[in-house]
């Protein structure tokens, strides 16, 4: 599989999603090849116990993958496509400069003929070769001075103690190698200097956090540093794994540990996600000692309250994680939490409980309850309760009048064999009542954008009214409450079916905006009118008017708009 290298899947994926793949290669599992295409399980990294499946192969000589996790549903190359094809790789992240299959996918037989090359070349000879490559290479010879003097852990610290100097505009690679090679020597340091190592990979995180962070500080507005960040972040991922590995190796001093990962996750919170807490669970003590250094820190942050919860659920102490959270039950979202730590240890009764108490909690909570909502039916089903999960899905659209709350309500209805006609023109009527009669269609001034507290009925309404079949009166209701923009295309396009006459001046006033609203890509604006005056041209042949005299009439019109006229012709108008 010449086209499966780490370097495609982090073009394929990005660098986000590369290093949280990396991550996940020790949850794959029942690997399986045949003709190309690969397939594999993954255990999901939320703890639930759910497994994904995926299926790698290429399109075009590049990584492609399907997995049913919900960002793989939605069509991405998700984290678990990226671990199931390292796990397939197989080969070290370490690589100071990746082999030429990486860098140059189209010159595999170069580099198998170099391998052959080398093997078969005597020591001596490897060695010459070796040095002779170094004088012209300063950052191999670099990189060799440190392997050379990996057994010196004080003179490595001070290579990583550099790293705060160095990086600017323009300088990510030339930073991350040096990095790089770093994190190397740390990492093959011998079993007796492993404590040295762990402090010292400790050290070249920090100084790749601050390097980052400080260089995105400098930026100017409208500037962005990611190209630089890319290939130092892939480094820092490197890092931190070695650093892991190392500990499960020789253990850390847990208290040491606990302390500067408490640090750094509080003093750079938006790299957490690269630092999960989940990922010291197998060190003992160490969950236990974050604890112990949260507990000494003074104040309430936002960035505390989240590394708390992480950590307790890392561990596991459901109990104390679920005490965290009912400190504070001020939102739905609250009561929704505490049930969902609860339900990730199986203890669906207990879950249920909370989620009831949310619905008569007492006080007024300042959020949408739909969190609460949307979990108790869930549950309800799951229970076999289907009359209780439906009541939830009528009391929760009756208060959100959403297309999701109504559809989910329909599905409730299936479920619990109930009548759906009356359900449904129940559902219907609530928005009729709460949008209001509007204004008569041919009220002067022409439509207005529908705004204030009943606008969401109406949207709803319209979508809805559609859906189930009833086009006129979907028509009505939007001309009589002047929806805009989507919905009122929607709505004329189901009305056209029957009544295309209705729908062209809709038509024709997408195309003013079209014109209005062109901003700085004005041949696209006037892609966008070509494409319009196709529907006109079937709507108004449809309605037995004369499409050729009006087409006539605008090109006079913009006459000198010369792209637009040569557009109009390029598409046959």
């Amino acid at each position: 599989m010449t086209w499966l290298t780490e370097a495609a899947l982090r073009r394929r994926a990005g660098v986000t999603l590369f290093e949280r793949g990396g991550r996940c290669v020790g949850d794959v599992a029942d690997v399986a090849e045949e003709a190309g295409t690969v397939t594999a399980t993954v255990l999901s990294s939320t703890g639930s116990g759910a497994t994904y499946r995926v299926r790698l192969d290429q399109r075009d000589g590049e990584p492609a993958g399907n997995c049913d996790c919900p960002h793989g549903l939605e069509g991405h190359f998700c984290k678990h496509c990226v671990a199931v094809g390292l796990r397939l790789i197989g080969g070290s992240s370490l690589r100071a400069t990746p082999p030429p299959s990486e860098v140059l996918p189209g010159q595999q037989q170069q580099w198998q003929a170099v391998e052959v090359f080398l093997a078969g070349r005597h020591p001596y000879e490897l060695v010459e070769l070796l040095r002779d490559a170094a004088q012209d290479d300063p950052a191999l010879c670099h990189r060799l001075w440190l392997l050379a003097t990996a057994s010196d852990p004080t003179q490595l610290r001070k290579q990583a103690e550099r790293l705060e100097e160095g990086y600017g505009a323009g300088a990510g690679a030339t930073y991350a190698e040096r990095a790089r090679a770093i994190v190397f020597a740390f990492s093959h340091q011998p079993a007796a200097h492993h404590a040295a190592a762990q402090e010292g990979l400790r050290l070249v995180v920090q100084r790749l956090l601050d390097a980052v962070d400080q260089e995105t500080e400098h930026c100017e507005p409208g500037e962005t540093t990611a190209d630089d960040d890319a290939p130092v972040l892939a480094v820092l991922s490197v890092a931190w794994r070695e650093h892991l590995r190392l500990c499960q190796v020789t253990p850390p001093d847990a208290v040491r540990l606990a302390q500067w990962f408490v640090g750094i996750r509080l003093e750079h919170p938006h790299h957490g996600y690269r630092f999960p807490a989940s990922d010291l669970a197998s060190l003992d003590r160490v969950l236990t000692a974050c604890r112990e250094a949260l507990a000494t820190i003074e104040g309430a942050s936002a960035q505390q309250q989240t590394l708390r919860e992480e950590v307790l659920e890392a561990g596991g102490d459901t109990d104390e994680h679920v005490a965290l959270l009912a400190a504070d039950l001020s939102t739905y979202r609250s009561y929704a939490r505490v049930a969902e730590v609860l339900v990730a240890a199986s203890r669906i009764e207990e879950a249920v409980g909370w989620l009831e108490r949310a619905r008569n909690p007492g006080v007024k909570l300042g959020d949408d309850p739909r969190p609460v909502a949307e979990l108790l039916a869930v549950l309800y089903t799951r229970q076999g309760r289907l009359a209780d999960a439906l009541q939830v899905r009528r009391r929760h659209f009756a208060s959100a009048r959403t297309e999701a709350a109504y559809r989910a309500l329909r599905e409730a209805a299936s479920l619990a064999g109930a009548d759906w006609p009356r359900l449904r023109d129940e559902a219907l009527d609530l928005l009729r009542r709460t949008a209001g009669p509007g204004l008569p269609p041919d009220t002067p001034g022409g439509w207005t954008a529908t705004t204030g507290p009943h606008a969401r009925s109406v949207y709803t309404l319209v979508h809805l009214l559609i859906e189930e079949g009833a086009p006129d009166e979907a028509w009505d209701v939007a001309r009589r409450h002047g929806c805009t923009g989507a919905t009122l295309v929607k709505a004329a396009n189901a009305r056209a079916v029957s009544h295309p006459e209705d729908a062209i001046a809709v038509y024709w006033s997408l195309v003013d905006e079209a014109f209005e609203f062109h901003g700085r890509d004005r041949n696209r604006s006037y892609e966008r009118i070509a494409s319009l005056l196709f529907v006109l041209k079937d709507l108004i042949t449809r309605s037995g008017g004369d499409f050729r005299r009006e087409l006539a009439t605008f090109k006079v019109t913009h006459s000198r708009k010369r792209n637009l006229i040569e557009e109009l012709a390029r598409r046959g108008l």
